[in-house]
């Protein structure tokens, strides 16, 4: 990640490249244009995507407007795709979805609190990939080993964890009950709370049984 100085410029701590303030704000144009043209001509092109946040993640700090731009259309289609579970990805594109869900969730309970069909299909992908990687971890490996899944590092408490993920889906409910489902990725959504919910009890389940 380039560091900014105090006029502007962005250095390289390893190579000492440094982008001056004129051309660090026409990269950042070009990037929401990319952005733009992408979400408009190719917005189910992954690998554009993933290339494109693999470029921003040298520029941009996680919270910058590119990377909430980037997520907002990512998270949705990463590790999806027609008659495939999340057991058909990769690990590293599973918690890459999760730590981009997690920070554009923090984003978007700043700049879009409440009501918001956004923050409600944004929380179902970050309790759907979390949930998935902590049963996987307990029952293929007696324990968790993606640390990611948990809030921070210094949060171990698996069962705080869960408890979070639970309110999100008590959220989710309200938020459809509300507004409604109008999409077919939004229905299909609203049918996924009960099975996510299922997960979290299997899960609370094997911890019960690991303790007893």
């Amino acid at each position: 990640l380039m560091l900014p100085d105090e006029n502007g410029a962005l250095h390289c701590p390893t190579c000492q490249h440094i982008i001056g303030s004129e051309e660090f704000v026409q990269l950042l144009e070009e990037f929401l244009e990319k952005i733009s043209e992408l979400s408009t001509e190719n917005r189910y092109d992954i690998d554009a995507w993933l290339d494109l946040i693999k470029k921003a993640q040298v520029l941009f700090p996680p919270t910058h407007q590119v990377h909430q731009e980037i997520s907002r259309w990512l998270i949705p289609i990463l590790c999806r795709g027609n008659y495939k579970t999340f057991h058909d990805f990769p690990k590293d594109l599973l918690i890459l979805k999760l730590t981009l869900a997690r920070r554009y969730l923090s984003a978007l309970n700043q700049i879009e609190p409440g009501l918001s069909r956004n923050r409600c299909k944004t929380m179902f992908e970050l309790c759907d990939v979390t949930t998935f990687l902590i049963q996987d971890d307990l029952q293929n490996k007696g324990q968790i080993t993606t640390k990611e899944v948990l809030v921070n590092e210094k949060e171990t408490n698996l069962e705080t964890v869960l408890s979070g993920l639970e309110s999100n889906l008590k959220e989710m409910k309200f938020i459809f009950s509300k507004l409604g489902a109008n999409s077919g990725f939004e229905v299909w959504i609203d049918r996924q709370i009960p099975m996510i919910q299922d997960r979290i009890d299997t899960i609370k389940n094997i911890i019960a049984v690991k303790s007893s």
